[in-house]
């Protein structure tokens, strides 16, 4: 009975010892995905990035390098904000298109070839071309004709990519300089000198947009309710974030501004605004949720309906957030 029990503790020990090491295992393979990475396969290679940041072989940059157009995910009748884009590699395509013609199926004058990416509202289209040039269709006001009312000519072939809502788009040029076209009432209205160049992104949500330029400042035009209105800041800006219709924006001090509908979470705690070292950001489409450098978490926003703008407090070494 002894050596029995004895030969049982030991397989228990090394069946102990295996579950140790597969722990192990797990914890490294999970870990060694990037905290910048919105889900990895195989738990090591990056196939989605967060938020403002753009997947290139593997690895989630701020910028795409020179031959790549920087890609955020289309406005389809869906919130996908808070996950990042892609560097596509410029091409030089043709566009085939069908469906109601009133919204970009209308297969005439369609470019043949010469370009480099596509871009969408919910009802208009927008073609960047290699030489830099852009050709929009669709729905007017929607951005379906670029360069309406707009007194920039936006064919001088200066355009590196574009951004968009679902109703209007907004050209960032190689020079910094940035215009709108589409809905003036949300965000399609911006000329080409209205705020300067210098511009190294854009953010948008539903009805606005928000520009950061490289010098920390940012600049914001679209529905005011919907955060169109430049919020006055304290120090300067680090990254823009967006909801459904609110902004929020991580200063280069480690603390949080935001505006916008505050049932989108256009207005966030006190808790938020000083004395703490915020990480980065994540959001949904009613609300943001700051992760800290110490492990909290400090959500705002849109509840139930019988508890809007809660701020939830969660203090249990949390490593990162999923939102729904």
């Amino acid at each position: 009975m002894n050596k029995m029990l004895r030969i049982i503790i030991a397989r228990l020990a090394s069946f102990v010892l295996l579950l140790l090491l597969l722990s192990n295992s797990i914890q490294l393979s999970i870990s060694s995905c990037s905290s910048n990475c919105h889900w990895c396969k195989e738990n090591t290679i990056c196939k989605q990035c967060r938020h403002n940041l753009y997947l290139h072989n593997g690895n989630c940059i701020s910028t795409c390098p020179a031959g790549f157009v920087e890609q955020r995910p289309p406005w389809i009748k869906t919130w996908g904000q808070e996950i990042g884009g892609r560097c596509q590699k410029k091409g030089d395509f043709g566009v085939m298109v069908w469906g109601d013609v009133k919204h970009g199926g209308d297969t005439n004058k369609m470019p043949k070839k010469g370009v480099a990416a596509l871009f969408s509202t919910q009802y208009a289209f927008t073609a960047l071309e290699t030489n830099g040039r852009i050709f929009s269709w669709g729905k007017t006001r929607d951005g379906g004709t670029a360069g309406l009312d707009i007194e920039y000519p936006v064919d001088k072939g200066n355009v590196k990519t574009i951004f968009s809502n679902p109703y209007s788009f907004v050209a960032l040029q190689k020079n910094g300089r940035v215009f709108s076209w589409g809905d003036p009432a949300k965000g399609g209205s911006l000329t080409d000198d209205a705020i300067g160049g210098s511009v190294s992104t854009i953010v948008a949500n539903d009805k606005a947009f928000a520009a950061l330029k490289s010098d920390g400042t940012i600049h914001t035009w679209g529905d005011l309710a919907s955060g169109g209105i430049t919020p006055s800041l304290t120090s300067k800006a680090k990254q823009i974030f967006s909801s459904f219709n609110a902004f929020a924006v991580l200063k280069e001090d480690g603390t949080v501004d935001a505006w916008g509908n505050t049932d989108g979470g256009g207005a966030c705690p006190d808790v938020v605004k000083s004395n703490i070292a915020v990480h980065t950001i994540f959001s949904n489409k009613l609300g943001f949720a700051a992760l800290t450098s110490d492990g909290k978490s400090i959500a705002w926003g849109n509840g139930d309906d019988s508890n809007k703008n809660v701020t939830h407090l969660y203090s249990n070494d949390v490593i990162t957030i999923c939102f729904t």
